[in-house]
């Protein structure tokens, strides 16, 4: 938020060259200026930037219209669940263990948490069975079930779904007439992906199953694009001490490097095999 510092003598010795860089070409992307107020999404700049990410990394066409983007991916979570949820009749499935965000948002939203639990025989995998189990369990006390979470890599279990978890949760959410939220936060910090993000499948993916949808699906995607322990979460994580306020759609600028999230508001499943 200082661009006066690129003019600096002694700038080379105070920034690594990558990072001098990349200031100067969002400096020349912001338009108005640093602080000035954006476009309530992001910045255009930044939104393609993540689309072209999606399609580098999965393969598959994204467009930076379809996303919006917050200062840290608990802040867009809390924003997605004031929309979904309506009133104490409406609830949300949440895997369990999971990280205490979602609980405390959705009763502080005076909405109903909808457990389904892991197996931690299985590392902490996930069971179909116990998503039907779960639903049926909430329905029959009167809660109307209008989203599922899952995350992926599991916090705080760490564990990995299977192509074959994903696959089902699809056809569960489509079936039962859900919102599928796919927190994926930390799936840039793997060294080996055995998951995908279900809006944008990874292309060494493609030999999946078919899965027979044949409508529109609404499915909401939260992504990190930060590569380094910036974030107070992530900092947290790696033993760093940062204080950072919390805000919520409308991000500050830049944050293209920092804490980003994207999120996908709509996309068609296309009915043929990927």
């Amino acid at each position: 938020m200082a661009p006066f510092l690129l003019d600096h003598p002694q700038v080379d010795t105070m920034f690594p060259p990558d990072a001098i860089e990349r200031a100067k070409v969002y400096l020349a992307n912001i338009k108005g200026g640093l602080g000035a107020y954006s476009d309530s999404r992001g910045n255009p700049y930044i939104r393609q930037e993540i689309a072209n990410f999606i399609e580098q990394e999965h393969g598959v066409k994204s467009h930076p219209d379809t996303i919006f983007c917050s200062n840290g991916a608990s802040e867009c979570v809390r924003n997605l669940l004031t929309t979904i949820i309506r009133g104490p009749g409406d609830g949300v499935m949440v895997p369990i263990p999971q990280y205490p965000l979602y609980s405390a948002a959705i009763a502080l939203y005076n909405g109903q948490l909808v457990p389904y639990y892991l197996e931690e025989d299985s590392t902490w995998g996930l069971n179909v069975d116990e998503l039907n189990k779960s639903i049926r369990e909430a329905r029959e006390k009167g809660i109307c079930v209008r989203a599922l979470v899952f995350i992926n890599p599991g916090n705080p279990t760490g564990q990995c779904l299977t192509q074959e978890n994903i696959s089902s949760m699809i056809e569960f959410c489509y079936h039962n007439r859900l919102i599928l939220m796919a927190d994926e936060v930390y799936q840039v910090g793997m060294t080996l992906t055995l998951s995908f993000s279900i809006i944008t499948p990874r292309a060494d993916m493609r030999h999946m199953t078919q899965i027979t949808l044949r409508k529109t699906s609404t499915i909401l995607a939260v992504h990190s694009s930060q590569r380094e322990p910036r974030s107070t979460e992530c900092r947290s994580r790696f033993g760093l001490d940062l204080n950072l306020p919390a805000s919520t759609l409308c991000p500050k600028e830049p944050m293209g490097s920092a804490d980003c999230a994207a999120v996908t508001l709509r996309c068609t499943i296309s009915t043929r095999r990927w």
